[in-house]
């Protein structure tokens, strides 16, 4: 989880927020509908707004999965029964599935000092992992928090924290 405060400008006025991000995670696709539901959510004074298109259920692999929300889900293993195989791409990652690209967005902040928090949630055991992958320049608008490349940085750091407890070395 991670954290931080920001304000729009000199905090004399309010604005939007919104950033394009893909969930990926190695639960899929063993664990779908099972206790194992790891999730991501991105908060804006404590609202969770990584939201499943069209719904307001939270971005997790019992949403997103071969069987809800279809259209979201990408497949990322060979050779799986029923499943069109990983789409060819440039993609170096191993985990099981991932989002297409989706957009959290909040509108119409209020003036001040907020809070946003990303928090990955590994559900139920800590074998399996998951990730965040934020899209480089789509976090908008212009804001006192970080730039996209440190967004990006920041999401490799999230998925090295996370790989580091998977092997036991935190």
């Amino acid at each position: 989880m991670l954290t931080f405060q920001f304000q729009f400008g000199d905090g004399s006025t309010g604005g939007n927020v919104g950033v394009r991000y893909v969930f990926a995670s190695e639960e899929y696709l063993d664990y779908v509908t099972s206790v194992f539901n790891d999730a991501f959510g991105f908060f804006v004074d404590g609202n969770n707004i990584a939201l499943v298109p069209g719904t307001l259920d939270a971005v997790a692999v019992n949403t997103i999965n071969p069987l809800n929300n279809s259209a979201c889900y990408i497949n990322n293993v060979e050779n799986t029964e029923g499943l069109p195989p990983p789409p060819p791409t440039n993609r170096q990652i191993t985990l099981d599935g991932l989002t297409c690209v989706l957009t959290a967005q909040a509108l119409g902040i209020s003036a001040g000092t907020h809070t946003m928090t990303f928090a990955i949630a590994d559900a139920s055991d800590h074998v399996l992992d998951s990730a965040v992958f934020i899209g480089a320049g789509t976090f908008s608008p212009e804001t006192t928090v970080p730039e996209p490349g440190t967004w990006l940085l920041m999401g490799v750091g999230l998925l090295g924290l996370s790989l580091a407890r998977r092997w036991g070395k935190i």
